[in-house]
């Protein structure tokens, strides 16, 4: 099938003929398996491929980026008979052999068609109404993406302070910040809130507003993520931590809970209880914010008991092990980085080899 990509779409830095072969091949025969099993369908390329700032791995036949789709359906059913392990859809899906990781965000159309959820990247193929949505698309709030910032966090701060996942906890975090100052007044468009470039460009046209010691923090971890440097060696998680609680008192929740409805029915499908859903984002970055403090502090000290009780309260169950600070600190941060990409409908494929031999496209 024919994909709507402009020729001169670049879909990776430092991109080469085989890598963009590769990926248009792997492209094409997701979008003619997801297109097949729901013809009414949408499909839309985001994340940093969409950007052109994909990141090519040094064997220059693999991504470190993953496929990152949207595929949005006209009807609300659809989404779980595609879902389903055993689906039709899903048997193909796994049997590609892809460059890289593949994520699928399923959504209900009228959502986005009524502007209470967001589709950043471009269009591959299907509704034309849809492909006029994503070309023209409305700011969302900041709230979710400052979730998956404090993911990052305390992801980073459960690794032994990995440098990388604190460059990601601060490039969201930039992008939280920007999404609740409504830069698009400034000239600044969805696609620049979303790419390493468009962040950089605001930071340099708009020095004086992300004060030191954050904006150099900022700016280095923009660039690693264009491949143009190292994550900042100085950068400690305190710092992260703080940078993240000032972007917070920043932002607004989104009058519209939708995060807040996808955890509902996520926590459904896990059998487990919930939360009203207009409680659940500033109850999740409250708990989040405590316990990166907690575990920015160092040492064995155990998460305190009523942080503990709040995420149990909001994961909808108790931590499996009281014996130990250690497993309960696993267990809490395990919890909190599932709860901020809480999405029942979400399908996730690993590639299935490291190695690829045949570069030529999915027949």
């Amino acid at each position: 099938m024919t994909l709507w990509i402009d020729a001169t779409h670049k879909f990776c830095l430092n991109e080469t003929p085989q890598i963009r072969s590769r990926i248009l091949a792997d492209l094409e025969a997701i979008t003619e398996i997801l297109l097949e099993a729901v013809p009414q369908a949408s499909v839309v390329l985001s994340g940093s491929l969409a950007y052109g700032e994909g990141r090519i791995e040094r064997d220059g036949l693999h991504l470190e980026s993953d496929y990152d789709l949207y595929l949005a359906m006209p009807r609300l059913l659809q989404a779980w008979r595609i879902t389903r392990s055993r689906s039709r859809c899903m048997r193909k899906l796994l049997s590609l052999t892809l460059a890289t990781d593949l994520e699928i965000v399923v959504i209900w159309g009228p959502l986005a068609w009524r502007g209470l959820t967001h589709l950043p990247g471009i269009s591959l193929a299907g509704e034309p109404v849809m492909r006029q949505l994503v070309e023209r698309p409305i700011s969302p709030p900041g709230d979710r993406n400052l979730c998956r910032a404090y993911a990052y966090l305390l992801g980073a701060l459960r690794d032994d302070a990995n440098r990388g996942l604190l460059q990601k906890a601060v490039t969201i975090g930039v992008r939280a910040w920007l999404l609740g100052r409504g830069v698009e007044e400034q000239g600044f468009c969805l696609a620049d809130l979303f790419s390493f470039r468009g962040n950089l460009r605001y930071l340099t046209e708009h020095p004086g507003e992300l004060a030191e010691p954050w904006r150099e923090m900022a700016e280095s971890a923009i660039l690693a993520g264009l491949g143009g440097s190292t994550p900042h060696g100085t950068v400690d998680p305190k710092t992260v931590l703080a940078f993240l609680r000032w972007v917070q008192g920043t932002i607004q929740v989104s009058p519209f809970r939708w995060a807040g409805l996808l955890y509902v029915v996520h926590q459904v499908k896990r059998s487990r209880p919930f939360i009203w859903p207009h409680r659940f984002l500033s109850t999740y970055l409250n708990l989040a914010s405590s316990l990166a403090e907690v575990l920015s502090g160092g040492g064995n000290a155990p998460v305190p008991d009523e942080i503990m009780r709040g995420i149990e309260r909001l994961a909808g169950a108790v931590c499996p092990s009281r014996s130990g600070s250690a497993d309960e600190k696993g267990w809490a941060i395990d919890e909190m980085i599932i709860l901020a990409y809480a999405n029942p409908h979400k399908i996730v494929i690993p590639r299935r080899e490291r190695s690829v031999t045949n570069l030529t496209p999915h027949s």
